[in-house]
């Protein structure tokens, strides 16, 4: 059986769904074999999409025992205009209770021409793959107040009764992907995809020309168990700035490999903070981190690049990589290679065309902090055919440390380096 879908499409007026409105269009069954989710599309071809605060959109296959189908997708699109929830559900999903198989979540696809706002969004599967996510501006688009999951803690109502849906142990999280032909701006955004038992987690892929702007936003790509964090990729014609406690994060905190981050921007601001950081808090080992562009790059900013491993039986750390035919690190900026794991810190690599300048109290650290055990990370420095400048009494360092075992090498190849001065056994208290 195949759940009902519908269709609503305005060309060239508004929509405005008001009044207590549930669209779920579903598939559902005790016991037995549900068939696919009904597809709910709602499209304002010239116009503006705006609800109220009672309107949810559900399109699953769900039963309690044997088989379900896919679950539906649900388009939403107002290509001209905006699209503005008050804290609306779009939930896509195909789902066992107890036994049996279940189809692959349904995907979510958001067109905007300008504003995407209020809504929650989760796709899942509870033995396929999670629905994936995509949401594409057609201009300079402005996202706020969204909070998307891919593989997330589900409760809804099915005949009067409250159905809570536990995802440990469910397939594999979908892909995120957003898009805007312009500027892309993160208000209030928070951004998740979580890898479940031994399955991987979805990647995140974010892609402007034009410029990348964090306020108050999280992404996050988790593995709380043996499955693998998905990788998440940022790419920009113009730059990114995180602001406020904005930050991007690939973590994990069991047994699963960390995800990767990679970044391509010809600059990363920090306003007041802020952190992207690959992160191992379990066994598996951390993801590596990359700031890359093929012209010139100004990292700058009170926020900080991070590979860490933490806890002293964690994994070892991933690699933080910076790839530009310049560089400059300015205002306080710091890149970190820190681990409390026996295993000892990670690695720090810088490649550089020609100049590499450090100004404004920038700061490169590998240490281990490890007081037993743990030697600290390298930090390899490559400069082809140019030079490392530190402009001197503005407080920029170089620092591989260990407490409790030796520490890292610094190694720097470059036609000259002025501005340092080398030290021994300093503790990096005392240098900052």
């Amino acid at each position: 059986y195949v759940g009902f879908g519908v269709s609503f499409r305005a060309i060239s007026q508004c929509f405005y769904i008001f009044s207590c409105v549930r669209l779920a269009f579903t598939s559902v069954f005790e016991i037995g074999n549900a068939g696919t989710g009904g597809v709910i599309s709602i499209i304002s071809q010239s116009g503006n999409i705006d609800t109220d605060s009672n309107l949810d959109s559900f399109s699953f296959s769900f039963l309690r025992e044997n088989n379900a189908r896919a679950g539906g997708d649900i388009i939403i699109s107002a290509p001209a205009g905006y699209i503005q929830g008050r804290n609306n559900r779009l939930l896509a999903f195909s789902a066992v209770q107890d036994r049996g198989e279940s189809g692959e979540g349904g995907n979510v696809l958001l067109r905007a021409g300008n504003t995407l706002s209020g809504l929650e969004i989760v796709t899942l599967s509870s033995t396929d793959e999670s629905g994936s996510v995509q949401i594409e501006g057609l201009d300079d688009l402005l996202i706020q107040d969204v909070r998307l999951t891919t593989t997330a803690q589900v409760e809804f109502l099915l005949g009067g009764q409250t159905i809570q849906l536990d995802t440990a142990g469910f397939g594999p999280s979908g892909n995120v992907f957003v898009t805007s032909a312009g500027n892309l701006t993160f208000n209030s955004v928070d951004i998740q995809a979580n890898a479940n038992g031994n399955t991987p987690a979805g990647d995140i892929d974010i892609d402007s020309p034009g410029q990348i702007t964090f306020n108050n936003s999280r992404i996050d790509s988790n593995t709380n168990s043996t499955g693998t964090a998905g990788n998440i990729s940022i790419t920009t014609g113009t730059g990114i700035t995180l602001h406020g406690n904005s930050g991007i994060f690939a973590r994990t905190a069991r047994d699963g490999q960390g995800g990767d981050i990679q970044i391509n921007t010809p600059y990363l601001t920090f306003a007041n903070g802020g952190e992207i950081a690959a992160s191992t808090f379990g066994q598996g080992n951390g993801g590596s981190l990359t700031i890359q562009n093929n012209g010139s790059l100004l990292i700058q900013g009170d926020g900080r690049l991070t590979v860490e491993a933490q806890g002293v039986s964690s994994g070892r750390a991933g690699v933080l990589n910076v790839q530009a035919s310049s560089l400059e690190l300015n205002d306080c900026v710091e890149l970190f290679a820190s681990s409390e794991s026996s295993q000892g810190g990670g690695d720090v690599e810088i490649t550089i065309d020609n100049l590499f300048l450090m100004r404004d109290g920038s700061f490169i650290n590998a240490e281990s902090t490890n007081p037993n055990a743990g030697n600290g990370g390298n930090i390899f420095i490559a400069i082809s055919d140019g030079f490392l400048i530190a402009i001197p009494g503005e407080n920029s360092d170089i620092v591989a440390n260990a407490v409790g075992g030796d520490g890292g090498r610094v190694e720097i190849s470059a036609l000259d380096i002025f501005g340092f001065t080398e030290q021994d056994r300093v503790a990096t208290d005392v240098l900052r």
